[in-house]
């Protein structure tokens, strides 16, 4: 004997307004963009295998010291600086008076 009339529930269907889809895009588009930021901040800046400068008391020392033995093999031809070619450019940026110019130009918006 049931209490409850047999009666069959049919589910109904959703209806949104089209403000509420609106919204509800809106809203899954700002927690893509905010899960992205986290995963990126998460991943990218604090999760550097990089060690930080205080546990090494100066990375860019530490760095630049294994780099010398490197370097020691490097040399330089200066010839270049003796080449006619180099010797016949002149230096233009000393001659040139520009305190007669105008400075910029009319304000095209007045």
């Amino acid at each position: 004997m049931a209490v409850f009339p047999q009666t069959q529930f049919k589910p109904m269907a959703s209806v949104e307004s089209p403000d509420q889809k609106k919204q509800k895009k809106l809203l899954l588009i700002f927690a893509t963009v905010v899960l992205i930021t986290v995963v990126v901040i998460y991943f990218g800046v604090l999760s550097s295998d990089a060690p930080s400068v205080s546990e090494t008391g100066g990375t860019e020392a530490a760095t630049s010291q294994q780099e010398i033995p490197s370097l020691e093999g490097v040399s330089f031809d200066f010839s270049v600086f003796n080449d006619p070619r180099f010797v016949s450019l002149n230096d233009f940026s000393s001659g040139i008076d520009i305190s007669s110019v105008e400075k910029g130009r009319r304000n095209p918006f007045k």
